[in-house]
């Protein structure tokens, strides 16, 4: 099946990077692609810029899209 990830870029200004998080979203087929739903808690996905990738059934991951959510 697949899937689709959220990843929070690095911040190369610090050795530790608290913000730093990959997030696993529901995806739902569609006819003509699929829709990917974030979760709903600010806590597990801040507002932010994030990388959305879709991984195929063998899990190897399309070109990252820059994504905001707010």
């Amino acid at each position: 099946m697949t899937s689709a990830m959220l990843v929070a870029p690095g911040a190369t200004t610090h050795g530790n990077d608290m913000h730093q998080r990959a997030i696993k979203l529901k995806v739902t087929p569609l006819v003509n692609g699929l829709s990917a739903q974030i979760p709903s808690s600010s806590a597990l996905v801040p507002p932010g810029h994030y990388m959305l990738f879709i991984l195929d059934t063998a899990g190897i991951p399309s070109v990252a899209r820059s994504v905001q959510v707010l």
